[in-house]
């Protein structure tokens, strides 16, 4: 499976997109795709990370720093 045939059917497991057991698969702004998260796009600003975890629009920005500086761990 996958355009380039790199995925097999046991390589499609969710499990790999979450980042914890609590968590939905790709913080529930993504897709799990051969065991890896494709964030969706949004009309705010940018998705991202391993599991859909980050975004350039969720924070307030302090003297032109998304959060002040602080994002979340992995976040970059």
């Amino acid at each position: 499976m996958g355009p380039h045939c790199e995925c097999d059917e046991n390589a499609l497991s969710t499990g790999s997109c979450k980042g914890s057991v609590e968590q939905s698969s790709c913080s529930g702004r993504g897709s799990c795709y051969c065991g890896q998260c494709v964030c969706h796009p949004s009309t705010y600003g940018r998705v991202y990370g391993a599991h859909c975890e980050c975004d350039d629009f969720s924070c307030v920005r302090h003297r032109g720093l998304q959060c002040g500086g602080k994002l979340p761990m992995g976040c970059v």
